[in-house]
């Protein structure tokens, strides 16, 4: 009977949910477009792919475009 926490699940890297951000910490913040890497609020890169997180613009309008858009849904113009 040597340390007596033996399969209790207390923690550590025995059972429970981890996550990237660390142990014990919610899982939040801006997940990445391309990899689905979670980063901190208001990050711009990704920290695993370095992709932006800051959401495209339309050059001809300047409408805010979605992640992976070929096309402007405002105006209709092609993602350059």
């Amino acid at each position: 009977m040597l340390g007596g926490h033996h399969n209790r699940g207390h923690g550590g890297s025995h059972g429970g949910r981890s996550n990237e951000q660390g142990e014990g910490q919610p899982i939040s913040g801006t997940p990445c477009a391309g990899c689905r890497t979670i980063n901190a609020g208001g990050a711009r890169f990704c920290r695993q792919c370095g992709g932006s997180l800051v959401p495209a613009s339309c050059g001809q309008c300047n409408a805010v475009m979605a992640a992976g858009a070929k096309f402007c849904s405002q105006c209709g113009s092609e993602r350059g």
